[in-house]
């Protein structure tokens, strides 16, 4: 060793267990055993994509169509509405729940679509409930993002 050089190491980041995630191989997302998607041909995700575990994403959570004239009550769109979209290279950090954002408008509670830009990195435990979040974003943990 030489004079003035330092003994101590930077600690090692923390490896995943083999196993705990799943990779996508024409897109490369990796998602956690452990992570709750709900309604997963609702959502796509851009590519490159990680999704730690806890997070909770709700693709279920679709538009609702006004009821008919003829008074019946209103129907969820059809399944295969895209809810929530994702760029390339989001991160979702651990215990994150995304869900679309809603409106009560004209008497109907409804859900709308919401887009993740390319570059998002979401802190741990954080709720997302945005129509949007732009390219090059970075969320910090613990925070709410509403409307």
């Amino acid at each position: 060793m030489e004079a003035g050089e330092s003994t101590t190491r930077p600690p090692p980041t923390p490896s995943a267990r083999p196993g705990e995630y799943i990779q996508t191989t024409a897109t490369g997302n990796k998602i956690s055993r452990r992570a709750i998607i709900y309604g997963a041909s609702n959502i796509v995700l851009g590519g490159k994509c990680t999704i730690h575990s806890d997070v909770m994403i709700r693709g279920d959570l679709t538009r609702v169509v006004r009821a008919t004239s003829d008074g019946s009550m209103p129907k969820n769109e059809s399944s295969s509405s895209v809810v929530i979209v994702t760029g390339r290279y989001v991160s979702l950090g651990e215990g994150t729940v995304v869900r679309p954002p809603c409106k009560t408008y004209q008497g109907v509670f409804s859900y709308f679509p919401m887009r993740l830009g390319d570059y998002v990195h979401i802190g741990a435990h954080s709720v997302i409930e945005a129509a949007q979040i732009g390219h090059r974003v970075r969320i910090g943990d613990r925070c709410i993002i509403v409307r």
